[in-house]
């Protein structure tokens, strides 16, 4: 970004700011007043209030919380000019309120926004700190002042690092939201934050009680969908079924949100959901009523303040505020209004013991087109999430084995910027150009320093191998918690070309290679190979390779001009349209695809939507989630078989629409039981929405997705709906998984998939027309029986994380070829991180329950890797119970769908 179009966004949030400091900027102060005023005199417009509820209301007290929702990016950067006209401007207000009226509280969150205060504005930081009170001081630098007169005054309104989108990130991406988010404020501010604060965040997935719980926050205040975004426009067949399925979601003010392991948190929604100023009376009686009568409560809650570009509540707000609280305490029928905070808030509903409703479901989400918008986001996201979790496994390994210095520094800069651009405008893709850049920026630089330090601690582990041998040793790397047998690629330096490569096993077993890519390079030959590897739990195996004069006799892989077949499946391919028209899976007997529509092909839709994730309907009604009238791309300008070895079979499919272009490479794999496929698009259109389309042989009413840290099934209508890694349809004993590595939004019939690979509007932000080159990655993985049966999710982590070869030397070691450093037990059970601990050098293993299926979990820990003790912990790593252990094995109670957490505890002494 040049200075001209920084000092134009700086510009242009100062205006708002200015414009809202003097009080003519917006026109609903107009409203406010007139609000105030009516309130104040206890008028309404419609009929006077009854007896009854004057006395209710006389005993309720109405908790008004001065907040700012400051978007962190949005249309403009994530930089010092935005945290220096936008945070500090808002806290200098709201500081200027608190000095003046001494009963004033504001509510401000999200670490980002507050973290750079401490170099750049310190009287601001020390302010912050002030009106939070600490009770000792924690940084010499800035001391604490001491008590601030009314403890609190200032709250943290999160815990959480910042305002996250929810579905988007992993779930141990939303664990490290928590954890650092709340180390941040205990160890900077002196305070437990148990709130979470989510104003402006449009997806809340199921399991996201549990995170919260697991990690000290007890509560959940969000504000989407707001009534314009609570019904999608559905055809009359399916509105029944729809509501059906999310009238538990649409209505209910407070509540207790209840993950699937039973975790809970209260859950709520303000009257205001906007935030910004105050309701009408007659809105303000209504809810007070209606809260009080459905669920017996006797607080509500309001918000006041200037948002997304900061501000807060200027101070003739507040005076009118304090005018109404008067009138209240001159007797007029009136609720209690009362400046608040969201723990007093919180406090005040819990402290009575209300009878609130349970919601045990995942809560109505909105703006869906953020699942797909900026599609290079979310490929970043999701690479950047997997190779931290990989390096740190890694990492902690090498660590235990011979004392390698884990990179804590360098993992933690890197997760909180992973962290920031999950916030929830940036990873929706709903920023300017500069702002996406940033976040591409960020994702670059973990990538290229992340693989770099990888490649090290894997060096590092292999140093400590017998790879003594004939041939070439290399050590193939598995970063999960299960023996698997997959492809891997390695590159080798040879002396000169080769025709064939032989690979020996450490049992001595023969294994077909195949040379994939050679070419020479300073005098080295540089020659990529590829070959099926079996490798145990979170372990290695070592292989040797050496030249050879012929290629390995198999005939697992068959492969023509239109068609491939391993000993799985049967593809064949129509070569006038590109259509993949038949899948046979050859062990079940039956036809994978339907064979009354086109089986699978890319389809482009005409999407009506805007870079704001909004879709709409082609009338012009929002929100709007079902796609009709798809054109399939099937100008066809060849098909070619560009792959025939003894690992791996290609078929290459170019085509075109319009302006665009589009290479398909289908994949089949000696041994492996799914096909697998690579879309490059080369793309110049707008307000197209492109999909991944599969007519399936298999119907279901439902279907299942994976969401962070478990899975959900949702009805099968067609509405673009978000997963992970995976989504599946199963019946009657059969079912095929959609895998991807790098996409989220998907739309789902009875029987059909459809995986958005890239949508391109071009208003507001011109930016997300998605012009140039996108990659994806996908794989059909049929099965049968259900998706638990066929261990899909453990399909989908293998499918985003690829074995890892490491071409090394022949030496001696005290590690064997083949070894597990962890296992688990129980194909329903998930090692989903082994890290550092945040305070000490002891391990962190995190595992959680997949299949919704009560058990116990039996984790065993290579001799290897030393430790005296086993504590169970929670989520912050605080130390909860002794588990007992014996021989590098213990056993852990695990819940369905539960998120656990183990210290591995060393002795220091």
């Amino acid at each position: 970004m040049n200075r001209l179009e920084s000092f134009c966004i700086v510009l242009l949030v100062s205006g708002y700011l200015i414009g809202s400091a003097f009080g003519q900027q917006p026109e609903y102060y107009d409203t406010y007043n007139e609000t105030v005023k009516k309130y104040s005199e206890g008028a309404s417009d419609d009929e006077p209030l009854s007896v009854k509820s004057s006395e209710i209301l006389k005993g309720m007290t109405l908790h008004v919380i001065p907040q700012t929702h400051i978007d962190l990016a949005w249309w403009w950067r994530y930089d010092p000019h935005t945290v220096d006209v936008v945070v500090s401007h808002t806290l200098e207000t709201a500081f200027a309120n608190m000095e003046k009226f001494p009963d004033y509280t504001f509510t401000f969150l999200q670490t980002p926004a507050i973290e750079p205060l401490e170099e750049r504005h310190p009287d601001l930081f020390y302010k912050m700190r002030y009106y939070v009170h600490n009770e000792a001081a924690i940084n010499e630098r800035l001391p604490n002042p001491g008590p601030s007169g009314l403890n609190g005054r200032l709250a943290i309104g999160s815990g959480t690092y910042c305002e996250f989108d929810g579905s988007l990130p992993c779930g141990e991406s939303l664990v490290r939201q928590c954890v650092y988010g709340k180390r941040y404020f205990k160890r900077h501010f002196g305070i437990d934050v148990k709130t979470a604060w989510f104003q402006d965040a449009w997806t809340h997935p199921w399991t996201l009680p549990q995170i919260l719980k697991k990690s000290g926050i007890d509560s959940y205040m969000y504000t989407r969908p707001r009534p314009s975004e609570k019904f999608m426009i559905v055809p009359d067949s399916l509105r029944e079924e729809y509501l059906a399925t999310y009238a538990n979601t649409q209505d209910d003010k407070m509540f207790w949100w209840e993950s699937p392991d039973g975790s809970r948190v209260f859950a709520y929604k303000p009257l205001n959901l906007g935030g910004e100023n105050l309701p009408d009376v007659e809105n303000l009686h209504q809810y007070l009523l209606e809260i009080n009568s459905q669920y017996g409560v006797v607080d509500g809650l309001t918000l006041i303040g200037v948002g997304n570009h900061g501000g807060g509540a200027i101070q003739a707000d507040v005076e009118r505020m304090r005018q109404v609280m008067q009138q209240r305490g001159e007797g007029a029928a009136l609720a209690e209004m009362k400046f608040s905070t969201p723990e007093r808030f919180v406090s005040a509903i819990k402290s009575k013991g209300n009878d609130l409703p349970v919601i045990n479901d995942e809560l109505y989400p909105t703006i869906r087109g953020i699942y797909t918008t900026a599609s290079e986001i979310k490929s970043g996201n999701r690479h950047s999430e997997n190779l931290l979790l990989t390096l740190e496994k890694f990492a902690s390994i090498a660590k235990a084995l011979d004392g390698y210095v884990y990179p804590q520094a360098w993992l933690k800069t890197a997760w909180e910027s992973v962290m920031l651009t999950q916030f929830h405008d940036t990873i929706s893709g709903t920023d300017v150009e500069p702002s996406i850049d940033d976040a591409l920026s960020r994702y670059a630089r973990i990538a290229t320093e992340g693989k770099a330090e990888l490649d090290k601690v894997l060096h590092s582990i292999a140093g400590r191998i017998n790879t003594d041998g004939k041939g070439m040793p290399i050590i193939v790397f598995n970063p999960h918690s299960w023996e698997r047998t997959d492809p891997v690629q390695v590159e080798l330096q040879l002396h000169k070309p080769v025709d064939h490569i032989r690979i020996r096993s450490s049992e001595n077993k023969r294994i077909p290679a195949q040379i994939i890519e050679q070419h020479v390079r300073d005098g080295v030959c540089w020659v990529k190979i590829l070959f099926i590897a079996q490798v145990p739990s979170l372990g290695y195996a070592v292989y040797w390779a050496e030249p050879a004069k012929s290629a390995e006799s198999i005939h697992a892989l068959k492969a023509g001009t239109t068609m491939l077949e391993n000993e799985f499946f049967k593809v064949e391919v129509d070569p006038t349209n590109g259509v993949v028209k038949r899948i046979i899976d050859k062990q079940a007997k039956r036809e994978v695809l339907s064979q009354t529509e086109n089986g699978h092909c890319v389809q482009i839709f005409e999407d009506h939507g805007d870079a704001e994730g909004f879709l709409i309907s082609p009338k012009g009604f929002g929100e709007y989630y079902l796609w009709n009238d798809p054109q399939c791309v099937d100008q066809v300008e060849e098909v070619n078989l560009v792959e025939s070895g003894a690992v791996r079979a290609a078929l290459q499919i170019k085509m075109k629409f319009q302006l665009a272009r589009f290479i398909q490479r289908i994949y089949l794999y000696a041994g492996i039981p799914r096909i697998e496929l690579e879309t490059v698009l080369d793309w110049n259109g707008k307000n197209k929405m492109v999909k991944a389309a599969f007519a399936l042989n298999v119907r279901s009413d439902s279907a299942t997705y994976e969401i962070p840290y478990g899975t959900i099934a949702r009805p099968s209508i067609g509405e673009e709906q978000v997963a992970q890694k995976w989504v599946d349809i199963s019946d009657d004993g059969y079912g095929v998984s959609l895998l991807n590595d790098s996409r989220y939004g998907h739309d789902i019939t009875p029987n059909s998939i459809r995986l958005s690979l890239l949508r391109s509007p071009d208003h507001p932000v011109y930016a997300t027309d998605e012009k140039g080159i996108h990659q994806v990655r996908y794989a059909l993985y049929p099965h049968q029986g259900d998706w638990r049966e066929a261990q899909t999710m453990r399909r989908g982590y293998e499918f985003n994380d690829p074995l890892i070869g490491v071409s090394t030397e022949n030496h001696p070691g005290d590690l064997p070829v083949r070894h597990s450093f962890v296992t688990v037990e129980g194909a329903n059970v998930i090692i989903s991180a082994l890290k550092k601990a945040e305070d000490s050098d002891d391990l962190i293993l995190r595992l959680y329950e997949s299949d919704g299926k009560d058990g116990i979990g039996k984790i065993g820990l290579s001799p290897f890797i030393e430790f005296n003790a086993v504590h169970l912990t929670d989520l912050l790593e605080n130390e909860l119970a002794c588990i007992d252990h014996d021989d590098h094995q213990f056993e852990l109670n695990i819940g369905r769908y539960a998120i656990e957490s183990c210290k591995l505890i060393s002795d220091k002494y």
